[in-house]
């Protein structure tokens, strides 16, 4: 999931088509970020600034 601000926007992407926007680096952070969130039964969900240019992503319970 991704909240984009300033346009107060969600969008849902699948994780491949999502992590391939993003630099190597990011893309190994995305990985394992993501590995512990479904063992742990978490979503990962994305904030997009684009004023400032920072994207910062967060584990959250599913329920």
């Amino acid at each position: 999931m991704l909240l984009e601000l300033p346009s107060q926007k969600i969008y849902a992407y699948p994780d491949e088509g999502f992590k391939g926007d993003l630099s190597p680096r990011s893309q190994a952070m995305l990985e394992s970020q993501y590995e512990r969130a479904l063992a742990e039964g978490k979503i990962v969900v994305f904030v997009r600034d684009d004023e400032t240019r920072r994207l910062v992503s967060m584990a959250f319970d599913e329920e």
